[in-house]
């Protein structure tokens, strides 16, 4: 009050300064006052003192801080907001919003009399509350708010856009672009008039530069609106924009506007990403200006000579002499940018950089010149005057700038600097890599060794440690033809850095059994290792991603100077010295440091003609390390002395018998004796590489390092067992080897029992095998290398069993599982432990699809299916057989199978049923794994194509009993999943995939529906699961949107409708605005519908197949023949009873204007949100404020309405599709057809939006005559009609 008197004395004595003391106290203190109370004072200086230009430009610098800590306010999450509540006491929202209206249009009328730039910033600042809240979450606390301002800012005065683009500034350019991005109508009136401007020339090249974002948003939004032939209606802007540009550049006067292409927004960081620095420089003027170029070469791809690209090229680009011009600036006065500095540098470079390869490589990365043959040597001195100008600043930056940064940015912090510095960097980075690998003749143009050499050596000396740097100089490398001698002075330049030898040597592990040498005791049971690995994608074996990107490059790098010129030319390095480092931090397994060491090992030996590791007995880890220092120490000890040489072997022996079981039961089938395969390990557990230890296994055996049964006691005669099984030749052939030396060696040993059973095993499998070099199933091959322990210890419960199968079979029986009826069925005391043994063997003998078939004949599944729920059956037990079917599923023959002849889907819905039936906790919580290893299985059958395409045509009813388990579990048991987010995802996931194949059925096929209580339960649980967890809800949505949209949307009274959609709205939203940033989105990337787009589509269907009687809902089949002949909205409207259903209705109403508004032109069902809006507001609409003008055009509404084809929804034949709009391809519509159905739409849902305002004013807002008076739709009629 005391301000409010202060402000009004001083307009009345036109003495301001006293007002200055309590005006400095309110901005301090005015983060801690409501900013809604400070609307409220607003308002009242708006409407009290309107006279007094002094007062007004204090009420909108009061008006721009409410805004933005409303904005602010908005941003914050729900439980910072409460608090904002509690401590500004906001009680009433619907007050809230009419405060916002009230200012908001205040300062409209204002702004267009007045013309004061104050009013235009506090406009600004009121609109990107709007603009924000489109890319933001809205919580159901926040989002009637963000409804009824987004209502407001739509109402925006449509004269406001030509008093912002004539005689325009930054701050009115910035406000019709955020305006016309929320509001098509805006948009298209910013258009029309753009037009008149560009055809009369009325603005100068500063003001139309100041437009041309939003000018670049109107060539995006005609492109939906027009499609194809909006190229040819706009091609004149696209034009006047290059040709500005192009003449800055030329004449040097584009950056004359300094002020102009400076950016300030870098408060909206978050994280400094690459996404985020990508998205902030694409939304800069510079980037939009790169946009509107893009349009223009794609529109006029010869009309540009190359001459003249050249020459812009040539007035942008700096000369060789000096590089750091691309730069811009010294490159020393970097380390003291502040934030905004270092960004606007950033901004200038990705704008030199990308606009440079617009202007010379046209055809994308390609070389070729044969579309500017005139020019082409002009072209490839400026192609390779580039490239060298990135090299060179790129070497600038990596010199002046370390990874760390040291204690440069003391200004903005040294993460943020060495962020953004990284992001420059990369990017010139990137882009010479691009450029590169589409020169296949280019680099012999150029100095190509100096070129590489400065590459490589940049990167080894300021960039050693950096990951991304070394795998792209590395792809470069690759990429390029083989350069004389450079490849040569790569490997050096490597090997001689002071960090190689102490990188190799951090691979280096201490071994994980308790002592070298042999074994003196066996393990007796490969099975009893047995355990259920997980997948671990990024598993590199403890190896960090700088010495797997050096060991890759090196690699690559032998490989080239292997296979290009002067192949075995000496490089002036010691290879076995190399080898001998590499063997000593080698560890033979298959984690992907030890893969990358053995192709780099294999490379060296191909290239030296040697056998490096043979000849150091191919010892590795610990145990080369030793034999390495034992050979530098002063010991002299004679290595050529065979004794000698295998005591020490025996001594420092490495072998791991763990290692080995786990090798033999989770056996490599996908990797190859060659190493050229890109392999992947997709275990955690720690295998050894049967490619190198077969090899070892060959080269101990034929040296006689190691004893026949000291072999077999180590693993590796089960090793060479299993390996035999293997689908690559190459290992098979070492396995054979390795069992041919085994048998050689074991005919040398005295004839003890062990040696004849071993002998026995030997025979056993040498008789069953037929060919050579066969693949054996398995299933035996495991079968016999657990046999191999087994004759070792005769304590074994299975030894009798094994030794007595040896006496009796003469050969080992490929088709079928030894003893497995037997063992599965045994009735001896230890049946249990016999079971258990068998059920091991079949999980780990299942891997190939060929192993499939020996299933499939001994009726494995049937057998273990019907034992799962008998009363013999064990816990254990039961946790195999699962296992083993999620191990089976994942094979398609067996799936197949399991699908079609076992019923494994109503086997599994029976277990789940048992599950639900359980009314103690304990014994719930107690299955909960064999629970998730079920939902496990479901995911991956219905993962499979030709699998879903089978349940869609036969069995989906099995699908739709599993989901209703599923569905019942997930809603019911919310206490026991709640703590386990992935289980509840693969269930959410079924859900959908099964929805997803009942939607693909035919229309008189059945089809699984949820009903809108069940939908609703799901939306319950999504926010009980969720708890900050995103995914968990998207997904929730996902299903509600894949279910087909039912009547009965409306039995959801009051509070639980609201609750659900706005739960879905919030959702949706944070989905579509977490979609990384993408410059260049695909054809199919934009057809995709956003999920708020399938909201909208799936809620206005609810609404409408509520209003609409249908074949499915009625016994007259002349009522859904009726409608399925209305041709307009009008028919529709007159054959449908309208009535009102409450506040539930109108709160509907606003969410579907609100989800339209945010989808503006991007929304594809304008004739089922009019449909939907009307049938939602109620039939006497007196009852609003401000309705008269709405009733008042009833006649001129039904007008509109005859215009616009009928719902596609009220059709009989309409179905619910998740991925697009339903289409009938029987009314389709001319272009200008179309376009006059979008203006009666765009002027219904003004009229609509008139009536859903809570409050009407005498201020001027936006109205239907004011569409029609500005001649916005005829102007784009004309468009069409000039055709």
């Amino acid at each position: 009050m005391e301000f409010k008197g202060k402000l009004k004395l001083c307009t009345q004595t036109g003495h301001p300064k006293s007002l200055v003391p309590i005006f400095y106290v309110l901005h301090t203190l005015a983060r801690f006052v409501s900013p809604f109370d400070m609307l409220e004072l607003v308002h009242w200086i708006l409407f009290n003192l309107s006279n007094s230009p002094s007062a007004l430009s204090v009420g909108f610098f009061i008006a721009g801080g409410a805004f933005e800590t409303l904005s602010s306010y908005c941003q914050q999450p729900i439980t910072t907001r409460l608090l904002y509540d509690a401590f500004w006491e906001i009680k009433d929202k619907d007050f809230v919003a009419t405060q916002f209206e009230n200012v908001y249009l205040q300062i409209c009328g204002c702004a267009t009399s007045l013309e004061l730039d104050s009013a235009y910033f506090s406009l600004l600042k009121a609109i990107n509350i709007a603009y924000r809240g489109k890319y933001m979450q809205q919580d159901s606390h926040i989002l009637p708010l963000s409804i009824e301002m987004l209502k407001v800012i739509s109402s925006t005065p449509i004269e406001i856009v030509s008093h912002c683009i004539y005689r325009t500034n930054m701050i009115k350019a910035k406000l019709v672009y955020v305006l016309a991005e929320i509001s098509p109508l805006h948009m298209s009136m910013f258009g029309q008039l753009f037009s008149r401007i560009l055809e009369e020339k009325l603005a100068s090249n500063e003001e139309l530069l100041m437009l041309l974002p939003v000018a670049l948003s109107f060539l995006n939004s005609a492109a939906i609106k027009y499609g194809n032939q909006s190229s040819k209606h706009f091609q004149s802007i696209t034009s006047i924009y290059s040709s500005i540009l192009f003449d800055g550049f030329l004449n040097k006067r584009i950056y004359d506007c300094e002020d102009i292409f400076q950016v300030e927004n870098y408060d909206n960081f978050s994280s400094f990403s690459m996404e985020e620095l990508l998205g902030f420089v694409n939304d800069s003027l510079l980037g939009k200006a790169l946009n509107i170029l893009r349009h223009y070469f794609s529109s006029n791809k010869d009309s540009v000579k190359m001459k003249k690209r050249i020459q812009v090229f040539d007035a942008i680009s700096p000369h060789f002499d000096r590089h750091d011009k691309l730069l811009d600036c010294d490159v020393n006065d970097i380390s003291s940018y502040s934030v905004n500095e270092l960004l606007n540098l950033i901004n200038r470079v990705v704008f030199n950089i990308t606009f440079s390869r617009m202007l010379i490589f046209p055809l994308g990365n390609n070389w070729d010149n044969s579309s500017h043959k005139n020019g082409s040597s002009k072209v490839d001195v400026a192609r390779i005057r580039f490239i060298n100008i990135l090299v060179s600043s790129w070497h600038l930056i990596v010199k002046n700038f370390s990874s760390t940064f040291g204690n440069d940015g003391k200004r903005m912090g040294m993460e943020n600097f060495s962020r953004l510095l990284k992001f420059l960097e990369d990017f010139i980075l990137r882009n010479l890599f691009e450029l590169l690998t589409g020169m296949p003749n280019g680099i012999e143009r150029m100095d190509s060794c100096h070129f590489l050499e400065q590459l490589m050596t940049a990167t080894l000396l300021y960039r050693y440690n950096d990951p991304n740097t070394v795998q792209i100089l590395r792809n470069i490398i690759i990429s390029l033809p083989e350069v004389e001698g450079f490849s040569a002075l790569g490997i050096q330049l490597v090997i001689s850095h002071s960090q190689f030898a102490p990188t190799i040597k951090s691979l280096s592990r201490s071994s994980s059994i308790s002592q070298f040498g042999v074994v003196l005791k066996p393990m007796s049971s490969v099975l009893r290792s047995f355990v259920f690995p997980s997948n671990d994608r990024n598993a590199t074996g403890g190896a960090s991603l700088e010495t797997l990107e050096i060991i890759k490059l090196l690699s690559s790098l032998f490989h080239l100077h292997r296979c290009g010129f002067e192949p075995g030319k000496d490089l002036g390095i010691n290879c076995k010295d190399l080898m001998s480092l590499l063997l000593s931090s080698y560890n033979a397994t298959l984690s992907e440091s030890d893969v990358e060491i053995y192709n780099l090992m294999r490379e060296i030996e191909s290239f030296d003609g040697s056998e490096i590791m043979a000849e150091m007995d191919y010892l590795w880890g610990n145990a080369a390390l030793k034999i390495r220092e034992d050979l530098s120490s002063d010991k002299k000890i004679n290595f050529e002395e065979f004794e000698c040489r295998r005591s020490k072997f025996r001594e420092v022996l490495p072998v791991d018998p763990k290692l080995c079981a786990m090798t033999v039961l989770y056996f490599p089938f996908d990797r190859t004796a060659s190493g050229q395969d890109e392999f992947k390990n997709k275990l955690e557990v720690q295998r050894y590489d049967p490619s190198f230890i077969l090899r070892f296994s060959i080269h101990s055996l034929l040296m006689g390092y190691i004893e026949p049964l000291e072999f077999a006691g180590l693993g590796l005669l089960a090793v060479a067992f299993v390996s035999i099984s293997s689908p690559d030749d190459g290992i098979r052939k070492l396995g054979y080897e390795a069992l041919g030396s085994f048998k050689d060696c074991l005919e040398k040993c005295q004839k003890k029992k062990t040696v004849k059973r071993l002998q026995l095993l030997l025979t056993y499998l040498q008789n069953g095998i037929e060919e050579s070099w066969q693949r054996i199933p398995s299933v035996i091959a495991i079968f016999v290398a657990e046999l191999s322990f087994i004759l070792l210890d005769p304590s074994h419960n299975n030894y009798s069993t094994m030794t007595k199968l040896l006496l009796q079979s003469r050969r080992a029986n490929m088709k079928s599982i030894p003893l497995f009826h037997n063992l599965f069925r045994s009735s001896t005391l230890n049946f249990k432990g016999e079971r258990l043994w068998i059920l091991r063997l079949l999980y780990a003998g299942l891997n190939l699809e060929d192993d499939s078939r020996i299933y499939i004949r001994n009726s494995v599944h049937e057998s273990l299916l019907s034992f799962y729920s008998s009363p013999l059956s064990d816990k254990e037990s039961q946790e195999l057989i699962l296992q083993l079917l999620k191990k089976s599923v994942k094979l398609h023959k067996m799936a197949r199978y399991l699908i079609e002849h076992c019923g494994l889907l109503s086997w599994l819905s029976s277990i789940l049923a048992f599950f639900s039936g359980w009314t103690c906790l304990g014994q719930k919580k107690a299955a909960l794994a064999r629970l998730t290893i079920a939902i496990e299985i479901i995911n991956e059958v219905i993962s499979s194509r030709s699998i879903t395409e089978w349940l869609q045509n036969f069995a989906l009813e099995q699908l739709s009993e599993l989901s209703s388990h599923i569905y019942k579990l997930l809603v019911d048991f919310m206490e026991l999943l709640e703590a386990n987010v992935d289980l509840v995802k693969s269930i959410l996931q079924i859900l959908l995939s099964t929805l997803k194949i009942s939607q693909k059925r035919k229309i008189y096929q059945p089809h699984l529906t949820l009903s809108v209580d069940s939908l609703n339960k799901l939306c319950e649980a999504a926010k009980v699961y969720s708890n900050g967890r995103y995914n968990t809800s998207e997904l929730a949505l996902k299903v509600v949107l894949m279910s087909t949209p039912q009547m009965g949307i409306f039995n959801l009274h009051g509070k639980k409708l609201w609750e659900f959609v706005s739960w879905a709205v919030s959702t949706a939203l944070q989905s579509d605005s977490s979609q990384p940033f993408s410059i260049n989105l695909s054809d199919e990337d934009r057809k995709e519908d956003s999920l708020l787009s399938k909201l909208l589509r799936w809620i206005t269907a609810s609404v409408i197949f509520e209003r609409v009687p249908s074949i499915s809902d009625t016994l007259d089949p002349t009522i859904a023949l009726e409608t399925s002949n209305l041709e307009t909205l009008v028919s529709l409207f007159q054959s449908i009873e309208r009535r009102h259903g409450g506040d539930c209705e109108e709160k509907l109403a606003d969410i579907i204007l609100y989800l339209q508004q945010l989808l503006g032109i991007n929304c594809k069902v304008l004739p089922s949100v009019v449909a939907a809006l009307h049938f939602l507001l109620p039939s006497n609409a007196s009852k609003f404020p401000g309705s008269d003008s709405f009733l008042g055009h009833e006649t001129h509404g039904l007008s509109l309405c005859s215009m616009i084809r009928c719902a596609p929804e009220a059709n009989p034949g309409w179905r619910w599709s998740y991925y697009q709009p339903w289409k009938n391809l029987t009314a389709e519509l001319s272009d200008l057809e179309k376009l006059e159905e979008l203006h009666a739409c765009q002027s219904l849902i003004v009229l609509f939006s008139t009536v859903l305002r809570r409050k009407s004013f005498n201020f001027h807002v936006l109205s239907i005559q004011n569409v029609e008076n500005s001649g916005v739709f005829k102007w784009e009629r004309s468009l069409l009609e000039v055709e």
